[in-house]
């Protein structure tokens, strides 16, 4: 299994299935994706999440669960690959994006409201700056001073 860090979570990748790491269950454990909902980075992971009383919630089924064992007990998650960009991390899953004002993004859910201030606080998590082109307009300036 590929490992990789992104957002200080240790996921997984194996046969286009992505996995994540956590601490509080002791093991690994599928998830579908992981998408910007307008304020952070979402797990998504509601296949396996459908019944609370179910014996093998958050793994979906019995096979699931002894893979996640497996897996587990044989992957090394000692100095994973740490991914910073966002667009990089999705790549790495194999996910598609979309493009959004100046970059690629995967939204949690089709009810994130793609508003310019989700983009900025987006922008703020990943510590990357907007690539879009401003032109000031030199308003000081004569004609023979404007360029031709």
């Amino acid at each position: 299994m590929e490992v990789c860090q992104f957002q200080g979570r240790t996921f997984g990748k194996l046969k286009g299935h992505l996995f994540v790491f956590e601490f509080s269950w002791d093991n690994v454990r599928p998830i579908e994706y992981v998408g910007w909902n307008g304020t952070k980075f979402e797990i998504v992971d509601k296949r396996f999440k459908q019944n609370l009383f179910d014996f093998y919630y958050g793994f979906g089924s019995r096979e699931m669960k002894l893979l996640c064992n497996k897996l587990f007990k044989e992957t090394e998650f000692e100095n994973p690959k740490v991914i910073v960009n966002p667009a990089e991390f999705w790549k790495w899953c194999g996910h598609r994006t979309q493009w959004w004002r100046d970059r690629e993004c995967l939204f949690s859910s089709a009810c994130v409201e793609p508003s310019v201030s989700a983009w900025k606080k987006l922008i703020e998590t990943s510590h990357s700056k907007a690539k879009t082109l401003k032109n000031k307009i030199r308003t000081h300036a004569t004609k023979r001073l404007l360029p031709k």
